[in-house]
Order: structure tokens, then sequence, then C-alpha cells
């Protein structure tokens, strides 16, 4: 009972892939039942045969899942390698905590510098807003002006990416 407590006050209080940091989506299976996520405000989207919904998840208020209970199973499945090395007993509670506090203010800085670039829109994951302003400056993207002008969004999104592989991304 204690892992199962202990993955919960840190799924929780962590939140990086349910809130487009860390995913751009998330693939529904049929025992999901699509129309029970449809029911709780989930809009889904169908993707050949099967569906799907984008990151940030809707369901994802607060900082805090409403669906925890009966999220898809994707989500259940899910432990990110910082949740895995802290069930181990790898690393503790407290060193996970600081983890993912800092790693959440990294991508608030992503988000801040995206957001003073016209990429405020939140309901869009931090990868996705990224590659829409990298797609309008497309033709400038390699010039020493822009380069200097948007050097501190590029190293704040190339740290951001670094701390997610170093502790979350298995």
């Amino acid at each position: 009972m204690e892992s199962t407590d202990l993955a919960q006050r840190l799924c929780l209080q962590c939140g990086l892939c349910c809130n487009g940091v860390m995913f751009g989506d998330v693939w529904v299976t049929p025992d999901d039942r699509p129309d029970r996520l449809l029911s709780k405000g989930i809009p889904l989207q169908r993707a050949d045969d099967a569906f799907r919904f984008d990151q940030p998840c809707a369901a994802l208020k607060c900082d805090a899942c409403e669906i925890y209970a009966e999220r898809p199973a994707y989500c259940a499945q899910f432990e990110c390698s910082l949740l895995q090395e802290t069930l181990k007993g790898r690393r503790t509670e407290e060193e996970a905590a600081r983890i993912i506090a800092r790693t959440r203010q990294l991508a608030g800085r992503v988000r801040e510098l995206l957001a003073e670039r016209g990429e405020n829109d939140e309901t869009v994951s931090l990868s996705r807003r990224y590659q829409r302003f990298m797609d309008r400056h497309e033709k400038e993207a390699d010039t020493l002006e822009f380069r200097r002008k948007h050097g501190g969004l590029m190293v704040a999104v190339m740290s951001l990416n670094q701390a997610l592989r170093l502790s979350f991304y298995t």
C-alpha cells in the first residue's frame, strides 16, 4: 500500500505527463470506453480506427486529475523513470519532489518565453507550441539575428528536454 500511496503523491504533485510538458497526446483503447471519457469532458479525436486526445488533458484541473481513479489505461500504466527510481528506493521522495519542482520551473520558463513570442495557447502542449513558433520563423531560424533574439527560448527548451530525458522518460 505504501508504494501506491507514494506513487499517487508524486504523480499528483507532478502532472508533467498530463499537462502537455512530456506528451502531446494520449491514445485511448476500446477498454477505456471512449463514450465515458467523452461524458467526462475529454474531447476525443478519431485517428483511423482508434481515439486519442490532446495534451494538456482536459481532466487536469488545478494540477490534479479529476478522473484519476478512472483514467485511461495508457495513463494508468505509465510510470516515468523518476517514479520507478523512487519506488525502487534509488531516490528519496524528497529528491523526487525537488526534481519535479525544478522541472516544473523549467517548463514555466518555456511557457513564459513562448507567451512573449505569441504562443500563449495553454490548451496546446509545449512541444506543439514551440513547433508552431519555429514553423512561423522557418526562413529566418538559421540566422544569427534570430538566434540572438530567440536564443533564450531555445536554451530553455533544450534545458527542459534534458531534464525530462534525464529524470522522466523511460
